[in-house]
């Protein structure tokens, strides 16, 4: 009885164990610090030594507009941050909204211009996706994103 006890309550813990890994079909990705690291081109997309504000993510499409809306993204206007969000969507259109990328964001704010850098990447083939940047003087990106 004592050996039929233990093996159904062995036999159960296995079985538990088993249902929580992820299954052979969802492939895992590394951390997006590590992927960066490893892969990323720096020619393609290297972040700004003296950033002001990194981003480095591993994220669905789907959750990419809810990047902007973190609380480090508060010292610039709601505009500019719409802006941002709406290119994202533009950009992404075509891809699956479950389909995992990597994103990287580099923003250098020196008090008299502001610069920033982004690339995305897929996390399953590891190319890049896309990559952008923008320069505008302070007064330039007040007139075009203040709200008024």
């Amino acid at each position: 009885m004592i050996i039929l006890v233990f093996s159904l309550t062995l036999s159960h813990s296995v079985l538990a164990n088993s249902t929580t890994n992820k299954s052979p079909n969802q492939p895992s990705f590394e951390i997006a610090d590590t992927f960066y690291k490893n892969n990323v081109n720096k020619k393609d997309y290297e972040e700004f030594a003296d950033a002001k504000l990194k981003v480095r993510e591993l994220i669905m499409v789907q959750d990419l507009p809810k990047v902007f809306d973190n609380r480090e993204w508060m010292n610039y206007s709601s505009v500019w941050k719409t802006y941002q969000k709406k290119d994202i969507i533009e950009n992404t259109k075509d891809l699956a909204p479950d389909q995992q990328v990597y994103f990287f964001f580099s923003l250098k704010d020196d008090g008299e211009n502001i610069y920033i850098k982004n690339a995305m990447y897929d996390a399953k083939t590891k190319e890049i996706y896309s990559k952008g940047n923008g320069h505008w003087t302070k007064e330039e990106f007040k007139r075009k994103f203040e709200q008024k």
